[in-house]
């Protein structure tokens, strides 16, 4: 019989160097307000000690609804992805000595855990979440690699550095899940924003973060108002909605939506889908280009299906509660499967296509539409970037590290050759764009992709988009 493994980051109990003692005083003052919370509750969460919901349903009937089930019945259970190789972080909110799963519990057998923020007992929120994710019933049972967290360690000295002058610390992992919420319109948030974008952006990592419950709960600041995170809420609306209201007023979140009970299980959900997607992409043909995390966010926008109440518009891409729609991994494994798509000639139903913008650039992929389709999805999907230098003052030779934001703006038109234009998308704070037709007929189109902001460096950013034939 397999045993568990877990090993304890000794580091991880002690103050990090160079961290000042005057700083406790800060960080009591800091954890009054930062009500890391856990996404159990209608209206801002309650902490791990709730109740929680039966999570039995997680374990099942999800694999149905993102598509798991169609994939694997599509290319056989041999082949579908399971997040093997895929090094995960599992972040947890609530009692800081409270943020490990039950590691004796069977289902985690042979998953190897790094307790990363020091002594910890198992945490029931932390248990929960964790089945949904992985394990040998979860939704990516082949995730065996493990760092456990506790979120207030997370943001500073385990891993963000939030508060220093020192660039954030990187651990490797593909993927990080987020079941909880915190912050507020501050300094403190907005950093801890910039460095979360900075890591995505620097290491490719992909961090899958929950929405609050409640569709009267605005967007939480943190971390689902980060840019180049992909944040997650409820297949049937009943979670955050609306626009962000911190570090860029306006954009749309969540980005993508899934089933559960609560935002804390529909976030593993979408984490499941993103191990997939990591799996694959670390053994394409194309692994350099399918392995960025602007392909993977894209890819998973795209393949996600709308709700019968879903709506949009060219300026804002995204539905206010349901994001680009309910993750669906048989859809997104049919886009990134293939190899990708440099703009020109394409004919294929799905594709991606990861390329780099000059100032004022403009880019055509001409689509050979042979017969009528539907649930057209053509999403574009780039990064906020963080300067991220470290620069020392030549009077006070104190070091600090910049943190100042920076960002392209791209938009979207799909133009039919014989009929003009079809749709777009053109929002001026997202970095997101999306487009999607209900039914689109057989024809000559030109998937036309501009950028029009006033920077003068290049922009790297991923195009995917799906359609299926038309019933």
């Amino acid at each position: 019989m397999k045993t568990v493994s877990v090993v304890l980051d000794a580091m991880s109990a002690n103050r990090f160097e160079g961290y000042e003692q005057g700083d406790k005083h800060r960080d009591l003052i800091l954890l009054k307000w930062l009500r890391i919370l856990i996404l159990t509750s209608g209206l801002m969460g309650l902490w791990c000690s709730t109740r929680l919901a039966n999570a039995q349903e997680i374990e099942q009937s999800p694999r149905q609804v993102i598509g798991l089930v169609d994939l694997a019945n599509r290319i056989g259970p041999i082949e579908t992805p399971t997040g093997a190789g895929v090094l995960t972080s599992h972040v947890e909110g609530g009692k800081a000595n409270e943020y490990m799963p039950n590691i004796g519990d069977q289902r985690f057998a042979g998953v190897n855990f790094m307790l990363r923020s020091g002594v910890t007992k198992v945490g029931g929120h932390a248990h929960a979440t964790a089945k949904v994710l992985y394990g040998t019933r979860g939704l990516a049972p082949g995730i065996t690699k493990v760092n456990c967290y506790h979120a207030a360690n997370w943001l500073k000295e385990g891993c963000l550095l939030t508060g220093t002058n020192s660039p954030p610390k990187f651990d490797g992992s593909d993927l990080m899940n987020h079941s909880w919420i915190a912050g507020e319109a501050n300094p403190f948030t907005h950093s801890v924003l910039r460095r979360l974008d900075y890591l995505i952006d620097t290491y490719d990592c992909i961090a899958v973060i929950g929405v609050n419950n409640g569709p009267q709960t605005p967007v939480p600041p943190m971390l689902a108002s980060s840019y180049n995170g992909i944040a997650v809420g409820r297949d049937n609306g009943q979670s955050s909605g609306g626009r962000t209201a911190v570090d860029g007023k306006g954009r749309g979140k969540p980005d993508l939506v899934a089933p559960g009970s609560l935002t804390s299980f529909c976030t593993p959900a979408v984490s499941a889908c993103a191990a997939s997607m990591i799996q694959l992409a670390k053994s394409h043909p194309f692994a350099q280009e399918a392995r960025k995390a602007q392909v993977i966010k894209a890819v998973l926008l795209a393949g996600a299906v709308k709700p019968p109440r879903w709506r949009h518009s060219p300026q804002h891409p995204l539905d206010q509660h349901l994001g680009a729609g309910v993750v669906n991994v048989n859809h997104s494994y049919d886009i990134l499967k293939r190899d990708p798509s440099q703009p020109g000639m394409i004919d294929e139903p799905t594709g991606w296509s990861f390329f780099e913008l000059s100032q004022r650039d403009m880019l055509s992929w001409y689509w050979d539409v042979p017969k009528d389709m539907q649930n057209v999805t053509i999403t574009v999907v780039w990064h906020r970037r963080i300067d991220g230098r470290q620069l020392t003052d030549r009077l006070t030779r104190k070091t600090v590290w910049l943190d100042t934001p920076r960002m392209a703006d791209l938009d979207i038109k799909l133009m039919s050759l014989q009929e003009g234009q079809i749709a777009v998308s053109k929002s001026n704070v997202d970095n997101v764009e999306l487009i999607y037709v209900p039914k689109l007929k057989a024809g000559q189109y030109e998937i036309q992709l501009g950028r029009k902001d006033q920077l003068t460096e290049n922009w790297t950013a991923a195009l995917a988009w799906w359609s299926e034939p038309a019933k």
